[in-house]
């Protein structure tokens, strides 16, 4: 998603929200899903 060679993680979850993790290279993942817009879909 980034455009970067790192692995994205999207959790589709059917009892809450969804989240969107961003790998940024070092182990560490921030969930962007609200910012994406794909948080309740």
């Amino acid at each position: 998603m980034t455009g970067m060679d790192y692995d994205d993680i999207y959790v589709a979850n059917q009892n809450g929200a969804n989240a969107l993790y961003i790998n940024d290279g070092s182990g560490v993942f921030t969930d962007i899903a609200a910012a994406a817009g794909v948080e309740n879909i």
